[in-house]
């Protein structure tokens, strides 16, 4: 499916529970707000502290992120549950929806730490040694690092979309599930993501008001992607194998019949 077909069929989707989503996305800015203006308040006095603490305040207003996602997917479904903002810090949920935030970045994290540590090492002796070799290794690792934390984020950018959709998968399993399904598509994965940075350009000018809009808006397209990608799939899942069964069974039904007509008309 086309990327412009994707976010249309996304935006016909936020007719459907318009109001909700709006809200939620409004609620999640407050907060991201919030955090980043107690991060620079505290950075006056301590860099790493404010560091530390965005990281892991918006590791906790995840949940709110998520409850966007989950009312996408409920239309899809037609669910009857009603989901708000506070939705998944309540009833057993908060875990598995932190969770589901920790694990593929955890994953990302380890792709990338050998080529920090060899970042690392680059760096320090580029400092002591000055040379143009080692300023040439320490580009490429930097490239790596993006690369690979690029490609690694975009492979488990799923697991959210598959949790909100299946309440019975683990966050780990979902993680691998949406490997699965990104193989091969990380490309146009990617170029749908780069697609909004129109979107994101306007962020500042509109003092994050557009992300209003942005939020689900972009959270519609990627569930589109997904259930694109998983029709796919469960295509593919009908084996030729099954395929040659089933046309054997209709022969056999089709011999049966043959067999009974001249019966039927004696």
């Amino acid at each position: 499916m086309k990327i412009k077909t994707l976010k249309l069929k996304a935006k016909e989707k936020l007719k459907e529970n318009k109001k909700m989503l709006y809200k939620t996305a409004g609620l999640y800015l407050l907060f991201y707000v919030i955090v980043l203006a107690l991060s620079a308040w505290i950075n006056v006095y301590s860099e790493d502290l404010a560091d530390l603490f965005h990281s892991v305040g918006l590791f906790f207003i995840f949940p709110i992120l998520f409850a966007n996602i989950a009312i996408i997917v409920s239309s899809e479904k037609k669910s009857n549950e009603k989901i708000t903002g506070f939705h998944f810090y309540k009833n057993n949920r908060l875990v598995k929806t932190l969770l589901t935030r920790f694990i593929p970045s955890f994953f990302v994290f380890l792709w990338i730490l050998p080529v920090c540590f060899l970042l690392g090492i680059g760096i320090a002796v580029f400092y002591e040694a000055k040379t143009t070799i080692f300023a040439a290794v320490v580009v490429l690792l930097v490239l790596a690092l993006l690369v690979i934390s690029i490609y690694k984020s975009l492979q488990y950018s799923l697991t959210s979309y598959i949790v909100a959709e299946n309440t019975i998968i683990s966050p780990y399993d979902a993680l691998k599930e949406s490997k699965k399904l990104t193989k091969g598509n990380i490309r146009k994965l990617f170029l749908l993501n780069l697609s909004f940075i129109g979107w994101v350009i306007l962020i500042p000018f509109s003092l994050t008001l557009v992300c209003i809009y942005l939020i689900p808006y972009y959270n519609a397209s990627i569930f589109e992607f997904y259930t694109s990608l998983k029709a796919k799939d469960d295509l593919s899942d009908v084996s030729i194998e099954t395929l040659s069964k089933d046309i054997l069974k209709e022969e056999e039904v089709r011999k049966i019949n043959n067999e009974e007509k001249p019966d039927n008309e004696a």
